[in-house]
């Protein structure tokens, strides 16, 4: 059976690689889980092209024990103005950043939003490339307690106190007004779709 591949995404801000050791750790968690070395430490060679040394730019990596590839493109993100919630089984696995994305993309087949947001035991977990932060009606900022991938800027603004964690019902949307979109590219506040605008199952 042919071992999976794994994917980073890193983002560079003006010719700077962003948290390094924080992509590193996940990518040696990967590798001790898979095929008992290490790859974080791959990330050390990385130098950015001096025709991307501004703005902000992606740095993807495909890696397994016998492969590291890395790409680098001006990062432009993507329009989402509405989520559709769509249910997936207990069986969907993405606590590891596979390069076969193929389950998450079937969920986005035919649906009229322009992402999806997952359920999961009727629970929200995240969309198809992002964590999730919910704003309430009192303000705070809350990410699923059991998304789908323990993203790298949701453990940062964990660890910065700027969001906590709590179980969410996709029946109780309605206790919350905004959604951010997070990732590695994406702060909060950047891409955000008011609750109004999730479309049901």
């Amino acid at each position: 059976m042919t071992e999976p591949l794994f994917s980073e995404v890193i983002r560079v801000q003006e010719g700077v690689i962003c948290v390094p050791e924080v992509h590193a750790a996940r990518m040696d968690r990967t590798a001790r889980r898979f095929w008992g070395g290490r790859a974080g430490d791959r990330l050390d060679g990385l130098v950015v092209p001096d025709s991307l040394r501004t703005g902000r730019v992606k740095c993807r990596i495909v890696y397994g024990p016998e492969r590291f590839e890395v790409s680098w493109a001006p990062y432009v993100p993507r329009t989402v103005r509405s989520l559709s919630l769509v249910a997936a089984d207990d069986t969907l696995d993405y606590a590891y950043k596979y390069l076969d994305r193929s389950r998450l993309e079937r969920l986005r087949a035919g649906v009229a939003g322009d992402e999806v947001l997952i359920v999961r035991g009727g629970l929200v977990t995240d969309t198809t490339y992002t964590n999730v932060v919910l704003e309430d009606v009192s303000g705070a900022l809350v990410t699923p307690a059991e998304p789908l991938l323990r993203g790298t800027m949701r453990k940062r603004l964990l660890g910065a106190g700027r969001i906590e964690v709590r179980a969410v019902r996709a029946d109780r949307l309605g206790d919350y007004r905004r959604i951010h979109l997070i990732n590695a590219m994406l702060d909060l506040g950047q891409t955000v779709v008011p609750v109004g605008d999730v479309i049901p199952r």
